[in-house]
């Protein structure tokens, strides 16, 4: 299965403060049967403050200062969700000025690399920015 876009707040809003904790847990109840139905591989979340705000509801997840911290945050996460890896992104809105656009380019491509990428870079740190960049390179020839 490939992936298949769910948003866990489905109402424009102007900026994040405009939503509810309450919509965030409504969200979550319906893309947790999703992800018990449909077993994806990995559940990407598009937002640091989607994950954590779902964060409280995971079993086994860490705190929410460790959550809190900006290095890691982005990329694989340590929890599960019913079997899926965890695998957060930054926003990309023009109004998310947190991180830079090669931050934001690193992750999607680490995402759409696949564990076999994330493998490889993590069993040679040497390698890192190398593997990385040749996927950066990769990704930026098949989007245009």
């Amino acid at each position: 299965m490939g992936p298949w876009p769910h948003q866990l707040i489905a109402r424009p809003s102007p900026g994040i403060d405009d939503l509810r904790p309450a919509e965030y847990i409504e969200g979550w109840k319906i893309l947790d049967r999703k992800i018990r139905r449909y077993r994806p591989e990995v559940v990407a979340l598009v937002g640091v403050t989607v994950y954590r705000a779902i964060l409280p509801l995971l079993d086994g997840a860490p705190s929410a200062a460790a959550a809190g911290r900006r290095s890691g945050v982005i990329g694989p996460q340590p929890v599960t969700i019913h079997g899926a890896s965890v695998f957060v992104l930054p926003n990309p809105s023009g109004r998310n000025a947190n991180f830079t656009y090669a931050e934001m380019l690193e992750a999607f491509v680490q995402l759409r690399a696949g564990p076999k990428l994330q493998e490889s870079v993590e069993g040679n740190p040497s390698t890192t920015k190398h593997h990385n960049l040749a996927a950066m390179e990769r990704y930026a020839q098949i989007s245009k």
